[in-house]
């Protein structure tokens, strides 16, 4: 993975958008004092289908599709 922009942070995770080769992600690292444990669970369950698709995770990342100006959230 390589950085590509600034990271974020709030009080239940910090989020940084990357790059897997070519791919574009965002990368969500969450506080082991914040409640997103069952995130990545929740989003392999829906699988793209009105969340954001999880490509990697387990209960402390999560690596998500991004959105951008390719991408029509409609079809997220």
């Amino acid at each position: 993975l390589t950085p590509d922009g600034p990271l974020h942070t709030t009080t239940t995770s910090a989020t940084l958008p990357v790059l897997r080769g070519r791919e574009t992600a965002f990368l969500k690292i969450l506080h082991p004092s914040g409640d997103e444990s069952a995130a990545a669970a929740a989003l392999q369950f829906w699988n793209g289908r009105g969340a954001v698709k999880l490509l990697e995770g387990d209960i402390r990342a999560l690596l998500m599709e991004r959105a951008d100006n390719q991408l029509n959230l409609r079809h997220m």
